[in-house]
């Protein structure tokens, strides 16, 4: 396998790049230039014409990111790879790093719910040299099946989902939505919550307009007001994110993010997702024991996000 690497600038111009595989939303040229860090280099290891191996890395004051700004960066690839050549990938870019030089080197991966295979033997490579485990987050799935979503549910959430039902509540994919105003439903959730929200309204609404085929907004409806939304990721053909649920104050009596979650789990298998991805579970790694349960509850399955770092002598 032959080893690349191009400033983004470059790699982005490139009209015959091809994949062996299908490369995760976030880490595509397209996308990685969204992230506010005009110093970024594309790492790719190719075979037969073909990209088998992607990584990203992002500089600023002399220390690498991957991503910079994103929920994950990492090292993704083919179904197949050999160790032998993650090694040796992994070994080409870590020589870059030494050479720029860089001071240190952080790389936050996917969930290994995504990629297994590669998140293992990545993991596992990146320990034998010399990177320690900075942040060990906990996330929560949902594998699609032809199971119906209320049987995956436990007792009490499909109390929960009984009453919305029973309330009149609606599901729907806005087709037409205005950005400004679901941006400020998520922000006035997650300040309610006590939670800090990732995306400037500049940078979110520059990114669903120019991935508007990738982000979708869906709702749960009392009559014609909203009173649940999430904003969900396309990753890739397998994979919807569920990037930015939020509820109504007045109506959290209900739960309808329950009823959120079952249109979400029905588009999925319309749509013939493998997986939906409910996000992390921790934050800083400390579990938020409410959140964890809730997740569960829905029928969920739990796996690592992890983040490493490594410090250049």
């Amino acid at each position: 396998m032959n080893f690349r690497v191009e400033p983004l600038s470059v790699f982005i111009q490139k009209k015959d790049i091809s994949y062996d595989f299908e490369p995760f939303l976030f880490n595509i040229p397209e996308h990685l230039s969204l992230q506010n860090c005009n110093d970024c280099y594309v790492f790719w290891g190719e075979k037969k014409n073909k990209i088998h191996l992607l990584f990203n890395l992002f500089i600023k004051d002399e220390c690498g990111l991957s991503p910079y700004q994103m929920a994950f960066g990492g090292i993704e690839g083919s179904k197949n790879l050999h160790y032998k050549d993650i090694l040796e990938f992994i070994e080409f870019f870590l020589s870059f790093c030494k050479q720029t030089p860089l001071h240190n080197l952080k790389i936050t991966f996917y969930p290994f719910s995504y990629h297994a295979q590669i998140n293992y033997i990545t993991s596992q490579i990146l320990l034998l040299q010399g990177f320690e485990i900075s942040k060990s987050e906990l996330t929560h799935f949902i594998n699609i099946s032809s199971t119906n979503f209320e049987e995956i549910l436990h007792l009490s959430e499909k109390r929960k989902l009984k009453k919305c039902i029973q309330a009149g509540f609606t599901f729907e994919k806005l087709e037409k939505f205005d950005i400004d105003n679901v941006y400020g439903f998520i922000k006035d959730c997650r300040i309610r919550r006590n939670h800090p929200i990732s995306m400037s309204l500049e940078t979110f609404r520059k990114t669903v307009v120019q991935f508007k085929d990738k982000y979708f907004v869906f709702v749960v409806k009392h009559n014609e007001q909203i009173i649940a939304l999430t904003v969900a990721i396309v990753i890739n053909q397998d994979i919807l994110y569920n990037f930015y649920p939020a509820d109504h104050a007045g109506y959290l009596v209900y739960s309808p993010i329950v009823m959120l979650m079952q249109g979400l789990y029905k588009f999925c298998q319309e749509n013939q997702f493998r997986l939906l991805d409910l996000g992390i579970s921790t934050e800083n790694s400390n579990p938020n024991l409410g959140l964890i349960r809730f997740k569960e509850n829905l029928g969920s399955q739990s796996c690592l996000k992890l983040s490493f770092y490594k410090t250049f002598n």
